[in-house]
C-alpha cells in the first residue's frame, strides 16, 4: 500500500478529500467485520490477528491500525496477538443492540417499506443493511456470499481480508438501497397502521380469571414497543447521520 490515505481504493478523476471518505467508510465497516472476528474464539468463526501480523493478514493492517488508534483493541504482550479492549467489548455490546432495535422494529417489512421508514427516522439504511448482515452471518462466508450473489467468476476475489476493502462489495451491497423507491409519509402511515390492525386481529386469546373466579376470554393485543428515535452516537464511525447524496455519489 503506497499511500496511508488510500489504502484500499483511489480514482484519480475524484478530488482528494472523497476518495479519503471512500477510504474511510470501507475501513470502518470492515472494522466493524475485524471486531466480530476478534470478538469470537477460532471455533465459533474468529480469527486471531497475531502480532507481528501474519502475512495473509497484512492487507488489514490499516484496519488494525484504526481500531487500534481509537483504542477499541490492544496487543495482548502474552499471547502475541491482537484483543478487544473494554471500549471494544462495549462498543460490540453496543452494535449488537443497535442491530437488534433495527430488527425488531423493522424485520416484518418488507424491503421497500423497511428503507423508507429508516430513513424517516433518521437511520442510516446503509449501516443497518451491513450490521444485520454482520449480526445475522451474511458475512461469515464471502465465498458462499459470492455463490449466492452470482458474482462473475471473473470477478470473484477468494480472500476474506480483500473482499471486505473492496468499494465493489460496498457498491453491491448498496445497490438497491440506493435505489429504492421513495414512499412518501401517507404511505408510510398507511403500512403502519394496516401492520398495527394485523397484529392486534393477530394477538392470541388470554384466559383471564375475574376476582370472583369466573373465567372469561378476551381479545387482549400484544403490548406495542414505542421507539424514541435519535441519531446514534458512534465515536467510531465517521460518518453517523445519513446523507443521501454522498452515500448516492459514492457507492
Amino acid at each position: 500500500m503506497t499511500n496511508v490515505d488510500y489504502p484500499y481504493y483511489f480514482n484519480p478523476d475524484l478530488g482528494e478529500d472523497i476518495n479519503k471518505k471512500i477510504n474511510l467508510e470501507i475501513m470502518k465497516y470492515a472494522g466493524m467485520y475485524v471486531l466480530k472476528l476478534i470478538d469470537l474464539p477460532p471455533k465459533e468463526g474468529g480469527h486471531i490477528f497475531e502480532v507481528p501480523l501474519a502475512l495473509e493478514d497484512e492487507h488489514l493492517e490499516p484496519v488494525l491500525d484504526d481500531l487500534l488508534f481509537h483504542g477499541l483493541i490492544d496487543i495482548d504482550t502474552v499471547r502475541t496477538c491482537y484483543v478487544l479492549t473494554q471500549d471494544g467489548r462495549n462498543y460490540v455490546d453496543k452494535l449488537i443492540g443497535e442491530v437488534e432495535a433495527y430488527i425488531d422494529k423493522y424485520q416484518e417489512f418488507e424491503p421497500t417499506t423497511k428503507v423508507n421508514l429508516m430513513r424517516r427516522d433518521n437511520i442510516n439504511p446503509l449501516r443497518a443493511r451491513f450490521l444485520w448482515g454482520l449480526y445475522d452471518g451474511e458475512f461469515d462466508d464471502l465465498n458462499e456470499w459470492q455463490d449466492n450473489w452470482q458474482i462473475n467468476p471473473a470477478e470473484r476475489v477468494d480472500d476474506w481480508r480483500f473482499v471486505i476493502t473492496r468499494k465493489e462489495f460496498y457498491d453491491m451491497l448498496f445497490e438497491h438501497i440506493n435505489n429504492m423507491e421513495v414512499l412518501d409519509d401517507d404511505a408510510l402511515d398507511e403500512v403502519l397502521r394496516q401492520a398495527q390492525e394485523d397484529r392486534r386481529i393477530e394477538a392470541p386469546q388470554i384466559q383471564i380469571t375475574r376476582v370472583d373466579n369466573t373465567p372469561v376470554n378476551v381479545n387482549y393485543p400484544r403490548e406495542e414497543v414505542v421507539y424514541e428515535t435519535r441519531y446514534y452516537h458512534d465515536p467510531y464511525y465517521f460518518n453517523p447521520v445519513y446523507d443521501p447524496l454522498f452515500w448516492y455519489i459514492v457507492f
